[in-house]
């Protein structure tokens, strides 16, 4: 069978994985297992599913597999860490090309998903800050700055809460509108307490776990028998929540991987940024972490060449990053980079963001295609597809 997921073995690791110290106790057996529910991608989707579903019925039998060892992950600790729901101009670009309906839906669902968070984890164990956003405009972007002035009392309206406002621009940019309600976090930290959570639950895991194509599952009275040499599973339900990957087991699913890269800095005296901060419509983006900055975008510059699930920094993308790095947000300096690393995101064939929630077969639910915001939107996601299972949570 051929590796579904060619690069998803031996990835380096982000900053978040190297600053996070990860490991299974008790790594599930290699003998046959019979579950009740079998979750496939430990990101934030899969694990808010075991959490939701866990918290439904403790006695439930639950096993999260990733093809990736348990301190790595594809996209959720390969990300920035931004705890956000949605820039103006993002949004107004969301309204434009998917409805009002579905972008204001989507910011809804991200605020509660970070709510989710710190309801079950706590600021302190994510190491959350509580530290605004802010979009940022430089001066040849005046229009569009202008354009989300004009648009700010019907944004807060629809949104529900005053949360944009005209703010004074921070650093070399020109204008900027600070997003109330943003934060900043460690991704690491967060996915670390979400399995610790689950383990002390009884949930299981197995990692190096090569889940096959959705055909060669074997169906039974019972539910499914998923083939491995070394694990095989049989499982009543399962959800495949691997996100870009999903396509792989399921081919006729509108999802097409997208790869983000970032790099950070060492750390900067007098950071002229303290918070997080969107540029660009969300193509660019940059917060400040214990005194250096993170800095991520650019892939809609190269748009076929970041259509990838691969993890591997690009020269083109790397190099745009510096530049913005040493001209844009530091004019006329060399500012010194520690890290670079990259994730995989996934959206639709037209770049559509709306997650994909379906039921794939009896007992079968994929939930995918995240738009970027798997971190806030992951829990509602869970619920979703936990409802389509009867597993109400």
């Amino acid at each position: 069978m051929p590796n579904p997921l060619p690069h998803r073995k031996h990835i380096s690791p982000s900053f978040w994985e190297m600053d996070t110290e990860l490991s299974l106790i008790k790594q599930a057996s290699n003998r046959p297992r019979t579950v009740d529910l079998l979750i496939v991608g430990t990101g934030f989707t899969g694990l808010s599913v075991a959490l939701r579903a866990m918290d439904h019925n403790p006695s439930m039998a639950i096993i999260v597999v990733d093809q990736l060892p348990i301190n790595q992950a594809l996209a959720s600790t390969r990300n920035a860490g931004f705890a956000c729901f949605g820039s103006p101009t993002e949004l107004l670009d969301d309204i434009k090309n998917h409805g009002a309906n579905h972008a204001i839906k989507r910011v809804h669902q991200r605020q509660e998903g970070l709510d989710y968070w710190n309801q079950k984890v706590g600021a302190q164990a994510m190491d959350y800050h509580a530290c605004d956003g802010m979009e940022v405009f430089t001066n040849q972007e005046t229009a569009a700055y202008h354009q989300a002035c004009d648009a700010i009392e019907s944004l807060n309206d629809m949104v529900g809460r005053a949360c944009y406002h005209i703010a004074q621009a921070p650093g070399s940019f020109h204008h900027a509108i600070r997003i109330q309600g943003e934060g900043s976090l460690h991704p690491g930290k967060l996915r670390k307490a979400l399995i610790n959570q689950l383990l002390q639950g009884g949930v299981e895991f197995l990692d190096n776990f090569t889940c096959p194509p959705k055909a060669e599952w074997l169906q039974d009275d019972k539910g499914w028998n998923i083939p491995d040499s070394n694990h095989p599973i049989h499982a009543k339900k399962v959800v495949i929540a691997s996100n870009a990957g999903s396509k792989q087991l399921f081919p006729s699913l509108n999802v097409v991987a997208a790869r983000g890269q970032l790099l950070m800095t060492e750390v900067i005296d007098n950071m002229p940024y303290p918070g997080i901060y969107h540029a660009d419509k969300g193509f660019m983006y940059f917060k400040q972490w214990q005194g250096r900055l993170i800095l991520g975008g650019g892939r809609n510059l190269f748009q076929s060449e970041e259509n990838s699930t691969s993890t591997q920094v690009t020269a083109n993308i790397q190099g745009h990053l510096d530049d913005y790095l040493n001209h844009q947000l530091f004019p006329n300096n060399a500012i010194a980079v520690s890290h670079r690393w990259a994730g995989s995101m996934a959206f639709g064939e037209q770049g559509e963001k709306t997650p994909i929630i379906q039921v794939m077969d009896q007992g079968v639910v994929v939930a995918c295609r995240l738009g970027g915001m798997g971190l806030a939107l992951a829990p509602m996601v869970a619920k979703e597809a936990l409802t389509l299972l009867d597993l109400n949570a």
